[in-house]
């Protein structure tokens, strides 16, 4: 069974990939979008772990019948146990290293830069001094807006605001978390080839959110201001930080500009992905557990 897990993932990684991407480019319903591409990478490290786990308790049990103990065995369940809990010591101590930058980050920003009030936000926004112009939302404690000093020159007050709700739909959607725990895989282990996948797994998660985030400033405040204000601002954003001029800018402003379009065969195609993703797994555990209480319930 361990080794259909593994084949599932490797499935998962060298074909689902490939026609997630089609299917999520336009960026036609982002949100259910991003939610597969987490499912899927869910999905794949659950698939990864349960074999890893199934193949310890195999070995386990060939220790426990076998007398002597076979080395070989010996060796390679301290191998396979011991690199479980390396992998999750890993990874938390890479999501905690990102999480703690960001909070440096977020409080050093309250320090250089001016407070502004924004009546419809909840969020703290900070006027940074800056020759260029740019908005990105840094995720801390307590998660705040940045916005330059030229770009505040830039906009008008209603593309300002445009500019705002975006940056501010990222915090509310907890986006900047979502990021991080995708990256924070690739972070842990990036000499790793499948760490590749993990990568872009992030990079198709963040233009999808890019994308959520647009939806949500155009439903308050329209198209052309959210337009307007990705256009003025077609700068880069700092690492790891989530703006208005993020990822493909030229995309995002032709989606912007075509209007929304509900597809139902995308809808459709991205469910039956998380279908496929969720549901192999189970067939499979279901029938190993079957196959083990058959002799059970039919003597």
């Amino acid at each position: 069974m361990a080794v259909l897990l593994f084949a599932h993932a490797l499935l998962m990684v060298l074909c689902a990939t490939p026609m997630l991407r089609r299917v999520t480019r336009a960026g036609i319903a982002p949100g259910l979008g991003t939610a597969v591409w987490l499912a899927v990478l869910a999905c794949v490290l659950g698939s990864v772990v349960t074999a890893l786990a199934l193949a310890i308790l195999v070995l386990v049990g060939v220790l426990e019948a076998s007398r002597p103990i076979p080395p070989a065995a010996f060796v390679a369940t301290v191998v396979l146990a011991v690199l479980v809990v390396v992998a999750g010591v890993r990874w938390v101590r890479a999501l905690r290293r990102m999480r703690a930058r960001a909070d440096e980050h977020a409080d050093a920003l309250r320090l250089l830069g001016r407070r502004f009030d924004c009546d419809r936000l909840a969020t703290d926004v900070v006027v940074l001094e800056a020759d260029r112009p740019a908005a990105y939302c840094v995720a801390g404690r307590r998660g705040i807006v940045v916005v330059t000093s030229a770009a505040m020159a830039a906009l008008d007050p209603v593309t300002l605001r445009a500019v705002l709700a975006h940056e501010a739909a990222h915090l509310d959607g907890r986006h900047p978390l979502l990021l991080t725990v995708v990256r924070g895989l690739a972070a842990a282990f990036p000499g790793l080839p499948g760490m590749r996948w993990c990568h872009t797994v992030a990079r198709e998660v963040g233009r999808l959110l890019e994308m959520s985030a647009d939806d949500a400033a155009v439903r308050r405040h329209g198209v052309a201001s959210v337009l307007s204000g990705l256009l003025t601002l077609s700068g880069a954003v700092p690492s790891g930080a989530l703006g208005a001029s993020g990822q493909d800018v030229v995309a995002r402003a032709e989606r912007l500009a075509a209007g929304s379009r509900r597809c139902l065969r995308v809808r459709i195609s991205l469910c039956a992905i998380i279908v496929f993703a969720f549901g192999v797994p189970v067939v499979i555990v279901l029938a190993r557990a079957l196959g083990a209480l058959g002799p059970l319930v039919w003597p």
